[in-house]
């Protein structure tokens, strides 16, 4: 219980404290730990501003609401403004990953089009040196086609000399049976 009243206490300070400082005159107020001090001076800060300021003096439970609500929305504010500061950091991290990252494919994409044009140099190389062994074999075909046909020819040129000798051969034979049978 000595802290609600303490408490109570310290709310009815801080509500005076309050009210002196949106009467709109001149005071000072010096605040100890256990006391506090009001020199209040009868004349306005603003003598424009005291009739705003003596209407609102006449409701004081609803200044006190406005306060309150000033106080919560004051509050807000600064939550919101805090949430703002800590948004606004996240989004500067969040744009700096995504230039790393934006940064990191332009390199990616650089040297996949580096590697892409060797590709395309060693391709077009293994393409030129496929057309050359395309034309080598066919030149090769048309030289062993061209042996082919000179074997053939000399095959038949040697197979007729072949029966011809054969033929000598069959005949010379014969004569040398007939020569025999005469000799005998």
């Amino acid at each position: 219980m000595p802290m609600s009243n303490s408490n109570e206490v310290n709310l009815v300070c801080n509500n005076i404290h309050e009210l002196i400082q949106l009467s709109g005159l001149h005071y000072i107020i010096n605040q100890t730990p256990w006391s506090s001090y009001i020199t209040i001076r009868r004349k306005f800060r603003d003598p424009l501003g005291a009739i705003h300021v003596k209407s609102d003096l006449r409701m004081p439970d609803e200044l006190l609401a406005l306060h309150k609500d000033n106080k919560l929305l004051k509050n807000k504010v600064k939550a919101l403004e805090n949430d703002l500061v800590d948004t606004e950091e996240e989004l500067k991290t969040a744009e700096h990953r995504s230039k790393e990252r934006v940064e990191n494919l332009h390199a990616r994409i650089d040297d996949l089009e580096l590697l892409l044009a060797a590709v395309q140099d060693n391709l077009e190389k293994s393409e030129t040196v496929i057309t050359e062994l395309e034309n080598d074999i066919v030149m090769k075909d048309d030289i062993i086609n061209s042996l082919n046909t000179g074997f053939n020819k000399q095959t038949v040129n040697l197979k007729v000399k072949i029966e011809e000798l054969e033929s000598f051969k069959r005949e010379a034979l014969k004569k040398e049976k007939k020569d025999k049978k005469k000799m005998t």
